[in-house]
């Protein structure tokens, strides 16, 4: 009676919102649009806001208790409520990794994540709706992926697609995209364990330590002298403190860095 009673009442201000269903259910008013809006809590905690699609109060009334009830019916039936395509989701996973190399273009990772995206799961996902992935379409993207790089990846390469993959699937959760209780099934990392490269053996660092001392002398000029002694410095740097070249070096200063090098034979605990 309550909510019939709002479609004989006097005219409410645009601006408030109309609570129907004992509060379950909000019709409120966009600034900016003249139809009528309504939301409400999922059973998931997510909330789900949907168009009217009328801007007049009665029917817009009657059409946002339809879209309640709607939902509700798809809920028990382990339905999706609404529905995004896997490349409309990834979108916003690249937009995500694009700020973050952005803000810090040393994160190399955020870089190889848009690779992978744009290489190899969009083109092949790309257009399936995100509850249409089924176990056979999983296992036809690990059959086109190894025809595509015309190898099997090794297990790290196949970690960071499954990874990738599956923060996809978490988004598309989260947004309440899929039902609590449905699986959407993930890539699986099959391959061999990649072999540990072997360390330098302590003649070999000798070797080249006193190898690289030789070597700094005779370049064509004293300009390639001295860049051969400064590459000298950064091997025994490297090789002294256990740093990896790349990622964790680059953001070392000189003027930062304060390191005491004792030159000599390495110490066992870096190598």
């Amino acid at each position: 009676m309550n909510n019939l009673s709002l479609l004989f009442s006097s005219p409410t201000a645009e601006t408030e919102p109309i609570k129907l269903l004992d509060g379950l259910l909000t019709l409120y008013k966009r600034p900016a649009s003249h139809q009528s809006q309504c939301r409400f809590k999922l059973s998931t905690g997510a909330w789900h806001s949907a168009s009217t699609g009328s801007d007049q109060l009665a029917e817009a009334t009657t059409q946002a208790i339809s879209i309640y009830e709607t939902v509700k019916l798809k809920l028990a039936s382990d339905l999706a409520i609404k529905t995004r395509t896997f490349r409309q989701l990834a979108t916003q996973e690249l937009a995500a990794a694009a700020r973050v190399v952005q803000a810090n273009p040393n994160k190399r990772t955020h870089v190889d994540y848009i690779h992978i995206y744009t290489k190899y799961l969009t083109p092949f996902f790309g257009d399936y709706q995100i509850n249409d992935i089924t176990r056979e379409v999983v296992d036809d993207y690990v059959a086109w992926r190894i025809s595509r790089m015309g190898k099997n990846p090794k297990t790290y390469t196949q970690r960071r697609h499954a990874g990738l993959y599956k923060r996809v699937i978490e988004r598309a959760r989260d947004q309440g995209l899929i039902h609590r209780l449905r699986t959407i099934p993930l890539l699986e990392v099959a391959a061999d364990r990649a072999e540990i490269r072997p360390a330098f053996s302590h003649q070999e660092i000798d070797y080249l330590l006193e190898y690289m001392r030789d070597w700094e002398r005779f370049g064509r000029n004293q300009r390639s002298n001295h860049m051969r002694r400064l590459c000298r410095v950064y091997v025994e740097f490297l090789l002294g403190t256990g740093i990896r070249q790349g990622t964790e070096s680059m953001p070392l200063l000189r003027r930062r860095s304060h390191v005491r090098i004792v030159l000599g034979r390495p110490t066992p605990p870096y190598f």
